[in-house]
Formats: C-alpha cells, sequence, structure tokens
C-alpha cells in the first residue's frame, strides 16, 4: 500500500506525508522529493522489456526525453525476440553444460537477433549451438593434445 500526495496545498501534502511517514506508509508527495518515501521512474514497457529512469526529481523532463529515446530505438518486434529467446534459454541449457559457453552463446543469439531486429529462426537457433559444440570439441581436443604432449 502507498500514498500519493498531489494537492496544490504544499501544506496538505507536507501533512499527508508525515502522517504516512508515522505509520510506515509509503508516501509520494508530487514535486516534493524531500518529503517522499519513493519516487516513480518513467517507464519504457514493451512486453516483458521493461526500463525505469529517472534523475531523482532533478528534472521529469530530462528522464521523459531519455525515455523517448529508448522507447524509439526498440525493435518493432521486442517481444518476439524476447519470446524467441526465452524458448532459446532451455534447449542451450540442456545442450551446452559450461556456463561460460552457455552465457556466450545467449549473448551471442540476443545481439543477433537485436542486429537484425527480428528472432532467431529454428535453423538459426541450431546452426549457433552447433558452431558453439564444434567449437567446445576444437579445445578440448586441442587441451588434450597438449596434456599427452607433456606427458612425453
Amino acid at each position: 500500500c502507498f500514498v500519493i500526495a498531489a494537492t496544490d496545498d504544499e501544506k496538505l501534502n507536507a501533512h499527508i506525508s508525515a502522517l504516512c511517514q508515522g505509520k510506515n506508509i509509503l508516501v509520494n508527495v508530487v514535486d516534493d522529493q524531500e518529503k517522499c518515501g519513493f519516487i516513480f521512474p518513467s517507464l519504457v514497457k514493451e512486453g516483458k522489456f521493461c526500463a525505469g529512469i529517472s534523475t531523482e526529481g532533478a528534472s521529469p523532463m530530462t528522464a521523459a526525453y531519455f525515455r523517448s529515446r529508448l522507447a524509439a530505438a526498440l525493435p518493432e518486434k521486442t517481444e518476439e525476440i524476447l519470446d524467441g529467446l526465452l524458448a532459446f534459454r532451455e534447449p542451450v541449457k540442456q545442450e551446452i553444460p559450461d556456463g561460460r559457453v552457455r552465457a556466450a552463446v545467449l549473448k551471442e543469439a540476443a545481439l543477433f537477433c537485436l542486429d537484425k531486429g527480428r528472432p532467431l529462426t529454428k535453423e538459426e537457433m541450431q546452426e549457433l549451438v552447433r558452431a558453439q559444440k564444434n567449437v567446445e570439441r576444437f579445445f578440448a581436443e586441442e587441451k588434450q593434445m597438449h596434456e599427452t604432449e607433456q606427458v612425453r
């Protein structure tokens, strides 16, 4: 539970803030950061994507400016991209046990999607995992050869 004090009467807003603080109720007094227990960020929400921008009350206009710039920079298919990346995570977890390698594959997938402005196709997902497995196999073989040479 929280309270928003947004009257045009500063004394009333201060009284509301004091009452709330005395009862441990979060309060936001509009345009008076000192009397606030919390602030509202300027939000960018596109499906699963959510980012909050705040200037800690210094300039709501600046926060709104950056919010609109960020919203404009999001790919048109942000929700589809995030759904696809979410669906990709579980198979990658099962196919690639090494956490560092898995993180690299998931990063590559996200960057690919953001660059293309669309989700990965099933074939592209499979190719990313296949390519990573080939890299893992190569390094495992190199390591084994190096260890064998050291024993000799």
